[in-house]
């Protein structure tokens, strides 16, 4: 019989190389789009198991034998995902999946991702997303991205949300990598969505990066990022760059002023966000 890779495989096998550094067998897979069978558990979309539910024993097998290699936290993740795919709404599918979102760690992000590109239950992308954004690290935001072109459109908007809501600071690292790797003319929105999520990690390291882009051809892009930075450190560095700082330097007056109106409504929307937190409900 003839196998070829569907696009999630893929983006599957993609999100196995750089989360996993190659240490799994490659994947046996079928083309979901010919297959009938349901959806399978996310155990089965593992190396060594099958996209679809048609998985020889020996693929099942093999894809068992990697997972058992891999941190018992994998396990755990995976089993967790398959608890909250079609529990009913609730009381305790809401505690699973904060358990979830809380659980997420370099040892098993890549369920987290496999999740996001692959489920079609709506509880298990909001707990995937929501787990990828708030701790997901540089390696887990470099496997979304690369595994961008070989998702179907769906799970294309799944990745750019993640990426542009990203707010752990050791994802700053990744999401730079990613800005870095695009040369086209035009860039990609992949690359949009990590300059929005460097913004909105807050993290001085990060503010420091996007006005080093302000002087290079990412210039609108990083102005555009720059314009979500509301952290009070944040604003303050672009403020002192707007006055001419070493983060500026060689910088047109024109694009100074332009950080300067940046820094001043980034100021204004951090005092109405307080406002507004402090307002009682």
């Amino acid at each position: 019989m003839k196998w070829k890779l569907s696009l999630v495989a893929m983006a599957v096998a993609a999100v196995v190389a750089v989360l996993m550094h190659d240490d799994a067998p490659p994947p046996v897979v079928a083309d979901a789009a010919s297959s009938s069978a349901p959806a399978s558990p996310l155990t089965d979309r593992l190396p060594g198991g099958q996209v679809d539910g048609g998985a020889s024993p020996s693929a099942r097998g093999t894809g068992s034998a990697w997972l058992a290699s891999q941190p018992a936290s994998m396990q755990a993740a995976l089993d967790d995902f398959e608890r909250l795919r079609g529990m009913p709404a609730g009381d305790e599918a809401i505690a699973l999946a904060r358990r979830i979102e809380a659980g997420i760690g370099p040892g098993n992000a890549v369920a987290y991702v496999q999740a996001l590109l692959t489920t079609d239950d709506p509880a298990v992308e909001r707990a995937a997303a929501g787990a990828l954004a708030r701790g997901g690290d540089g390696a887990a935001m470099r496997s979304l991205a690369d595994s961008y072109g070989a998702v179907q459109e769906s799970a294309r908007g799944r990745i750019l949300q993640v990426l542009e809501r990203s707010e752990n600071p050791a994802a700053v690292e990744g999401l730079a990598a990613i800005v870095a790797a695009d040369n086209g003319e035009r860039r990609s929105p992949v690359t949009m969505a990590s300059l929005y999520g460097i913004a909105n990690s807050g993290t001085t390291d990060g503010v420091q990066y996007l006005l080093g882009q302000v002087g290079t051809d990412n210039v609108d892009y990083a102005m555009m990022a720059l314009g979500r930075v509301t952290s009070t450190e944040g604003v303050a560095m672009i403020a002192a760059a707007a006055q001419g700082n070493k983060d500026a330097q060689g910088l047109p007056d024109g694009l100074l002023q332009a950080l300067g109106r940046i820094a001043a409504e980034g100021a204004q929307a951090r005092q109405e966000g307080e406002g507004e937190s402090a307002t009682p409900r």
